[in-house]
């Protein structure tokens, strides 16, 4: 009789339960905010050891080591408020690359 009991204030509870709405009022405040236009890393003073590596950054975060925004590996970056960010994986942003040293296998791979 217990389990019944327990089952039938368990079935009761879960209807009861709200449902996860979305907030329309959210959903308009990141309409507008996304909207705007798109916050360079410079201006966020992004720590410096994520843009050595920036198209693996997930996380944003600025000098002073506070959470700031978050990236899909460098790309589709927003602010904690939904801003835009900028791109990490931009071409200019990207580090050179130093060519193969003379006679090394990389310089005669590349001749093929």
């Amino acid at each position: 009789m217990r389990i019944a009991r327990m089952l039938l204030i368990l079935a009761v509870t879960g209807c009861a339960a709200p449902e996860d709405a979305p907030d329309a009022e959210l959903a308009a405040v990141r309409a507008v905010s996304m909207s705007g236009p798109a916050l360079s890393w410079q201006a966020m003073r992004i720590h410096p050891a994520l843009l050595q590596r920036p198209c693996s950054v997930g996380t944003l975060v600025d000098e002073q080591a506070r959470v700031v925004g978050y990236c899909n590996r460098g790309r589709q970056c927003r602010t904690n408020d939904w801003r835009p960010v900028m791109d990490g994986c931009e071409a200019d942003r990207a580090p050179p690359m130093s060519p193969a040293p003379a006679g090394s296998a990389l310089e005669i791979a590349g001749r093929r």
